[in-house]
């Protein structure tokens, strides 16, 4: 199998009044087709490793491969689209827009990777169909249920 994620050497520290080091020195291969747990307590770092993962946050050392091509953190832009293209991120909490639409909400993604509304609508009504949500296309996120708002 091929590796889709490799982590080599990453460590990632905070500094505020002193120095707090979440991750150190985390070498692992992530294999494509397999899935993965992140477990733990609170604080020890699965957001902000999951964080590294999907090019939100950088390290403060080591150095992450995506499909053996090293990421440079510094393109922000090409990083993006990356991950745009290449990750789904479901969050614990459902980070919604709550004055949109369950269409709105969603095809704000398409817009943010240059899309027109037109094509990013059309897009976001078929994603909803899939997600056998597309009646509740113009439901605000307080209409919703919990697991609703999850997958849009």
């Amino acid at each position: 199998m091929n590796n889709i994620l490799e982590l080599k050497n990453i460590s990632k520290n905070y500094r505020n009044q002193k120095k707090v080091i979440v991750l150190k020195n985390l070498n692992y291969q992530f294999k494509k087709g397999k899935t993965y747990s992140l477990v733990g307590p609170s604080g020890s770092g699965k957001s902000t490793l999951l964080n590294i993962l999907c090019l939100i946050d950088r390290p403060s050392k080591g150095s992450l491969l995506v499909n053996k091509q090293k990421i440079n953190f510094d393109e922000n832009k090409k990083n993006d689209l990356l991950r745009s293209n290449n990750f789904g991120i479901i969050y614990q909490e459902k980070n919604l827009l709550n004055d949109f639409t369950a269409l709105e909400n969603i095809s704000l993604a398409g817009i943010a990777n240059g899309m027109t509304l037109n094509e990013s609508l059309n897009q976001s009504e078929k994603i909803l169909k899939k997600l056998q949500l597309y009646n509740r296309s113009n439901h605000l996120p307080s209409e919703l249920s919990g697991g609703e708002n999850q997958r849009i």
